[in-house]
């Protein structure tokens, strides 16, 4: 279960579950006065035309303030796609001080070595965490409409071939992200869904006016966790929706497309 926590000033939430068995994973808010509108609050995010060396002071202020030490640093070039990337100690440091270092299109990230600090960022796009103490697997991915299409879950079966990890021994989590009561998709995107999974349709209730739906991500990613093996009793989600609470969150649809990311953060200690 998620947990909010505050350190100098930083709000954030953790899984202290995860942490007794090796594994921190960190979703930071936006809650900081470090960017200025309309990044306002703490940006982690290079790619959003925020003044880098706020998202620097910010990235640097938030390990810090966390006891991360900063060369351990590992991000990604996020493009909603369905790319993933295994890492290693040899990747300590990439895209932490520049974009263009980072790991170019990509939307999931895993490993099995310690310090690294896998970092990955949303502004309503879905949080997905991914760990087996078993074998001592740690992933993070990416999953907004595209990547749920494309089933950015699939980091699962990713962490299964290179860990020997099974499904039955993983936990799995989702941040906050939006949710069904903001998210209205049109027609053409719920035949698309219809076309792609058998049982989609209960991933849609009735929008607001004809021809609208209201789209579940929560739902769907947590039935495609299901369907590649996670136990249910192994998952937890923090619910939040991004667009209803954008004092605590970035979202991309509320802001109308102008807005910084929070991040969501995992290593193995």
């Amino acid at each position: 279960m998620w947990q909010q926590s505050e350190k100098d000033g930083i709000f954030f939430y953790t899984l202290p579950h995860w942490k007794i068995f090796g594994a921190e994973v960190i979703l930071s808010t936006r809650i900081g006065n470090i960017s200025k509108p309309p990044f306002d609050g703490l940006n982690m995010a290079l790619h959003v035309d925020d003044q880098e060396e706020d998202v620097l002071s910010a990235r640097c202020f938030f390990m810090d303030t966390l006891s991360v030490p900063r060369d351990e640093f590992v991000s990604i070039q996020q493009t909603h796609g369905k790319n993933l990337r295994r890492i290693t100690s040899l990747d300590r440091g990439r895209g932490a001080l520049s974009y263009q270092d980072a790991f170019a299109d990509t939307d999931g990230i895993y490993t099995n070595e310690s310090h690294l600090f896998m970092a990955t960022f949303y502004a309503d796009c879905l949080p997905l965490a991914v760990f087996d103490p078993v074998h001592r697997g740690l992933g993070l991915a990416h999953a907004g409409w595209k990547g749920t299409y494309q089933n950015i879950g699939a980091l699962i079966d990713a962490m299964k071939e290179a860990f020997d990890s099974d499904p039955k021994d993983m936990f799995f989590a989702m941040g906050a992200g939006i949710m069904s009561c903001c998210y209205e998709v049109d027609k053409s995107f719920y035949r698309r869904f219809l076309d792609q999974y058998d049982g989609a349709s209960q991933w849609f209730s009735p929008g607001c006016t004809p021809e609208k739906y209201m789209f579940d991500n929560i739902k769907a990613n947590s039935d495609l966790a299901i369907k590649a093996g996670i136990l249910k009793e192994n998952m937890t989600s923090l619910n939040r929706c991004t667009c209803c609470h954008q004092e605590e969150f970035y979202s991309y649809r509320g802001s109308g497309g102008h807005c910084g990311r929070h991040g969501l953060f995992a290593r193995l200690l």
